[in-house]
């Protein structure tokens, strides 16, 4: 009898060893899955607070989309804008001069020196716009008082567009002499003999007509044709 009731006590001790190991594991298996769970939820937080940067991998960087600045050329690059003007005759420093589109005679001038005290100052037009190509020849007195005397015979022709500035288009019904002499291959004798048909068989037509002139032909023609107008 009290065998048996000494094995049982055993067998009862024994059980509850074995309840008290299972409990105390479930327990410590609980926590530990706590302690994990609260790891990586803090994990997920952090990473929502940094953004996308933090899951991108080490060294490199997260880039928007980002635009280069106008990569057209500009007027100013192109040239657009400006001019070149030959300033010659009786000014300081004669040359090809580049200039601001809408510049004035007067600040071509001064690009070049300003006038000499031989120079016919008030002769030109000095608020006269510049174009593209232009030439502005500077008269001394002598020349100033000549070529206003060839524009007089010209009903058409300004004393100051006679002899000063010349656009980059000689117009054969209105040149005079000065001018016309500026044209490739066209001396002195030719000029002359281009006014005097002007004057015995009226202005040209067209261009062309040019070869009608003694002395002018096909070849001298070719050579002045992007250069003269009528």
């Amino acid at each position: 009898m009290k065998k048996e009731t000494a094995r049982m006590i055993k067998t009862a001790a024994a059980g509850i060893v074995m309840l008290a190991a299972v409990i105390c594991y479930n327990v410590e298996w609980k926590g530990s899955g706590d302690t994990a769970q609260f790891h990586l939820t803090a994990l997920q937080e952090e990473t929502a607070e940094e953004g996308t940067d933090a899951l991108a991998p080490a060294g490199v960087e997260n880039h928007s989309p980002e635009y280069a600045g106008n990569t057209g050329d500009s007027e100013t690059d192109n040239g657009a804008g400006r001019i070149f003007v030959h300033v010659c005759g009786e000014v300081a420093a004669p040359g090809v001069y580049e200039m601001k589109e809408g510049s004035r005679i007067y600040q071509a001038v001064e690009m070049a020196g300003g006038l000499t005290e031989n120079a016919a100052g008030d002769f030109l037009n000095m608020a006269g716009k510049l174009e593209d190509g232009m030439k502005v020849q500077i008269p001394d007195r002598e020349e100033a008082v000549q070529w206003s005397r060839e524009a007089a015979a010209y009903p058409g022709i300004s004393a100051g567009a006679a002899g000063g500035a010349v656009t980059s288009k000689i117009n054969l019904n209105t040149a005079v002499k000065e001018q016309l002499m500026t044209l490739k291959g066209i001396g002195e004798a030719r000029a002359e003999a281009i006014i005097a048909y002007r004057q015995e068989y009226g202005p040209f037509a067209r261009i062309e007509d040019i070869m009608e002139v003694p002395g002018i032909k096909e070849a001298a023609f070719q050579k002045i044709k992007e250069d003269i107008t009528v």
